[in-house]
């Protein structure tokens, strides 16, 4: 088995709960997670998300235009497989970036419905914490084939922001969820600088401060 399908948990255990990792801590403890039976011919580790005790792994396949797999570990259950989640497409490479809030899960599958992209919506189920069930599947209200819609996503608190790097320049898509817990489009963003490419290739926010990519400029 080669290196690329494993992923190592460097942990830092305090009074039976998971602490800030001190990397210069001596006692740190190694845990290789459990590798899927439904694993065959993707990758474990192409992109992780931790929040709390909960990890999301996702395993993309050997071509990039197949789909692929999330599973989430529980840290709390001693870092046991607890949910395989899917899209049920042959050909939408979910699982390019994952992003876990609280109980809010992320799935990019950029090259969706002719690469046009597509991101879904998982949120845990109330009553059993290892249960997660699909909320919504977000694609592009301008969507475009071959655009990447979900290359680049992020979640803060009720807020998605999911980069198409390849419609014109690069576009990022900002997604509100509402009262009603339905996720709907607000607004958009475009670069200003007309040698910005790739715009929304990877998003990052805190606080008040978005920070968008687009590796390709100059």
């Amino acid at each position: 088995m080669t290196l690329n399908r494993f992923i190592f948990c460097f942990l830092f255990f305090l009074s039976n709960t998971i602490q800030a990792i001190n990397l210069q801590s001596t006692n740190l403890y190694k845990t290789q997670l459990v590798l899927p039976e439904t694993l065959a011919e993707k990758t474990l580790g192409s992109a992780i998300s931790i929040f709390g005790s909960t990890v999301a792994v996702a395993a993309t396949h050997s071509e990039s235009n197949r789909t692929g797999s999330v599973y989430l570990y529980d840290a709390l259950d001693n870092w046991q497989l607890t949910t395989e989640l899917t899209s049920g497409v042959i050909d939408d490479n979910f699982g390019r970036k994952i992003a876990l809030e609280a109980d809010t899960l992320l799935v990019s599958a950029d090259r969706d419905d002719n690469q046009r992209g597509a991101v879904y919506v998982f949120e845990r189920h109330l009553s059993n914490r290892h249960q997660w069930q699909q909320v919504a599947k977000l694609t592009a209200p301008d969507a475009q084939e071959g655009s990447l819609f979900g290359r680049g996503i992020a979640i803060v608190n009720n807020k998605l922001y999911i980069g198409a790097p390849s419609h014109q320049q690069g576009k990022v898509y900002i997604f509100s969820r509402h009262e009603n817990k339905q996720w709907q489009f607000e607004s958009s963003i475009i670069p200003e600088d007309s040698q910005a490419l790739r715009f929304g290739d990877a998003i990052a926010k805190e606080g008040n401060t978005l920070i968008i990519g687009a590796p390709y400029t100059n």
